[in-house]
Formats: structure tokens, C-alpha cells, sequence
């Protein structure tokens, strides 16, 4: 199983990454989100 997770904050999606993978170790997971943050194109997102 495939699953893409995008936007958003990245804490709440890394929680959500470890709840999925205690009961399926077989998925694979892709995070897409900005390089930058949107006020700034020199801050790290």
C-alpha cells in the first residue's frame, strides 16, 4: 500500500506516519510539502 501524505504541518503527519506503520510495516510512505516557508524564501519549512 501506497500512502501520500501533503501540506500541512509535518509534526502531526510524523505522528500519523508512526501510528500507520505499528500495524501495517508494509506501506510506503511520501511526504510532500514545501522547501521554504511561505513568508520567507530563505526560512526552512
Amino acid at each position: 500500500m501506497k500512502i501520500l501524505i501533503c501540506g500541512g504541518h509535518p509534526t502531526p503527519a510524523l505522528a500519523v506516519v508512526d501510528e500507520l506503520r505499528k500495524n501495517h510495516t508494509e506501506i510506503d510512505i511520501v511526504f510532500v510539502g514545501r522547501k521554504y516557508a511561505i513568508e520567507s524564501e530563505r526560512t526552512l519549512s
